[in-house]
């Protein structure tokens, strides 16, 4: 999902568009369709009247849109993720402190899943159930692959 960003000065009547990153890419920066080229998530942007100006794509937590700082001011493209929908998300990422690198990557993939949800046009309903779901499968599959490792690799504890 694109999200348009206005009210930047300097770039009236320009449609400023961001794409979230995806699993194996990363946020992209679009100016009246074309796709800007950056460096680690910093752009150099030509105004209407000529001039460089900085930005850059700032990540907040575990929030697929980032924000788009220029010069220093920052725009957001859509409202900033609520705390609890952020504990709601991320409490998933728990599983590191009791499986170590297995429930990270678990935990991880968890959280990145939830947040794309909380970002989706759901209603908040259903939004606050496929969450919990996506959190309880995770956890399902962290036991399953601890089972499955404990069987094959120390079969006959």
């Amino acid at each position: 999902m694109d999200y348009r960003i206005n009210g930047i000065p300097g770039f009236e009547s320009r449609e400023i568009v961001l794409r979230p990153a995806g699993f194996f890419s990363g946020a992209q920066l679009f100016v009246d369709g074309e796709e800007m080229k950056g460096s680690w998530g910093k752009y150099t942007l030509r105004r209407n009247d000529g001039t460089e100006v900085k930005a850059r794509l700032q990540s907040i937590l575990i929030d697929p849109v980032p924000q788009l700082l220029v010069d220093g001011q920052r725009y957001q493209a859509v409202r900033p993720l609520e705390w609890y929908e952020l504990f709601w998300a991320g409490w998933p990422i728990a599983l590191m402190f009791v499986g170590g690198a297995i429930g990270a990557v678990c935990g991880v993939l968890a959280a990145y899943a939830n947040s794309r949800i909380f970002r989706s046009d759901l209603q908040p309903v259903t939004k606050y159930l496929a969450t919990a779901t996506v959190s309880i499968a995770f956890v399902f599959l962290f036991v399953i692959i601890l089972v499955f490792l404990s069987m094959t690799v120390y079969p006959k504890l």
